[in-house]
This record gives structure tokens, sequence and C-alpha cells, in this order.
């Protein structure tokens, strides 16, 4: 992407995209896509990206898939959204909008044309589907919302709640939200989650879930899969295959690590 200025605003830096190319690794095939401040959004086939628009009037609109092979653009999101993620190997691809179809706020060329939601698209062939009830108004926003390649799902938190959505179909609900975002193990086989003042659990396609008590407000998986190191406001806990039971590592007590950062050197 090339740029001429980069505008900091109270929301962050927002750069002025004037040109989208594609190339190969060597520096040959190079094809200029398209400008009109696009941004791109992901991978959704070794030639296929996607793209969406921005400009401070509309934020995020007409979400786009294009060939880099030939520069060919199929829009296939008419109008303004606010989250967007893909599945590179299946090309599925979920959107998130907040926006009321009565809202007057935006240009003609970023009108409201779906209702405050989550979208499926599974195909370039199809169009975008609805899932279930997501009422994303102002007050039921995301936490975050990507794909997480590791476990080839979906994750969304909203309201408080974690949803994965599997591009094979189906999904899986957790009534515990977890308090910060998940966090995946070195071989990505493993998934911790917090559990507010309930401790933390480790969660695996292959096993039954572990469960950590405590108040533990971080965490930090070693090199591998068998240790991983947890914090309270006091105290720091070492977890170890195969019981991962937490044990302190000092006997004496730390004030306010949960204020601090936490960073694995010369492991």
């Amino acid at each position: 992407m090339a740029v001429s200025d980069i505008n900091i605003g109270r929301s962050g830096p927002h750069l002025i995209v004037e040109g989208l190319w594609s190339a190969a690794v060597d520096g040959t095939e190079l094809h200029w896509l398209l400008g009109e401040g696009a941004r791109v959004a992901g991978w959704i086939s070794s030639t296929h990206i996607l793209v969406y628009k921005w400009e401070k009037t509309c934020s995020k609109y007409d979400l786009s898939v294009v060939d880099i092979r030939t520069g060919e653009l199929t829009l296939i999101w008419r109008g303004v959204f606010e989250y967007v993620a893909a599945d590179p190997e299946t090309g599925m691809v979920i959107v998130g909008s907040n926006y009321s179809v009565e809202e007057t706020n935006f240009d003609d060329h970023c009108p409201v044309t779906h209702e405050p939601g989550l979208y499926q698209l599974s195909g370039l062939g199809g169009s975008f589907v609805r899932l279930g009830d997501w009422s994303m108004l102002a007050d039921h926003l995301p936490s975050y919302f990507y794909w997480l390649s590791e476990w080839k799902a979906f994750v969304v938190k909203l309201d408080g709640k974690i949803q994965y959505i599997s591009p094979s179909g189906g999904d899986i609900r957790f009534e515990n939200p977890p308090v910060r975002p998940p966090l995946i193990s070195p071989s990505g086989d493993l998934f911790l989650e917090f559990r507010n003042n309930q401790g933390a659990v480790i969660r695996s396609e292959s096993r039954e879930d572990i469960i950590i008590p405590g108040a533990f407000c971080n965490a930090l998986w070693g090199e591998k899969d068998d240790t991983l190191f947890l914090i309270d406001d006091d105290m720091l806990y070492i977890v170890q295959a195969p019981d991962f039971t937490a044990r302190s590592i000092y006997s004496e007590s730390f004030p306010y690590l949960c204020d601090s950062d936490l960073r694995l050197v010369q492991p």
C-alpha cells in the first residue's frame, strides 16, 4: 500500500491509501490493483484478497474481493460496516455491522444496507446470511473480532460472551465470559481463558477442560505447551504438565503485579 500522509486524530492514525499493488516475492509480476482509500482486510485464497474503503465521513465501507493476478474487483458488501474477518483457507467472510438502516449521517456513496448484526458469506457466488440474534447496536459492540488460525475458527466476544464460529458449521458458546482475550499455547493446541475471579481454564479439542483455581490477571506460556506462568495481584505462579497445578515460585509476595508486564527472558 502507498500513502502520501498519515493523519493523527483522536481515534488514532488514519492512512490515506492512494495505491494498492501486488507482486511476486522476487519483485516480478507487479500489478497495480486499485486506490481510492483501499485497505486490506485479509486473504481469502492464494490469489484473492479482501479489501474495503475508508474515509472520514464513512469509516469502513464497500467490502470487495480483488484478484491479485488481474486486478478484477468484485463488490460483496455495499455500504458501511464495522468489523470484518476472513478465513484464508475456505474463503469464508464474517462481517459485523452496528449501524441502523435509519441512520442518515452517511453520504449516498456509503449507505447503510444491512440491519445491525453478524453476517456470514460462505463463497463469492453467494450472499451474506445473518447469524442468529446479534444486535450490535451502540451498547452491544464486540470486544474482539478476528480469525483464529490456530483453531481454524472465528472468535467474537459480544456482551461478555465468546462465540467460536467454525467454517465447517456449528459453533461453541461459553457461559463464563473471560476477562481477557484467550491465550494460545506455542503449538496452538491449548487455549487459556480467564474466568473473572473463578480462575483460568485450559481448553483443548482433544482433552477435557483443566480448571486452575485463583484470581489471575495475566498469563504467559513457556516455550512449550507443558509450562504456563500465571500472576495474581501479589504472586507469581508456575503451572506445569501433567497435573497443571499452580505453584507459587516465591514464598514472598510482590504487590501490584497486575499492573505490571509479564515477559519470558532466556527460557
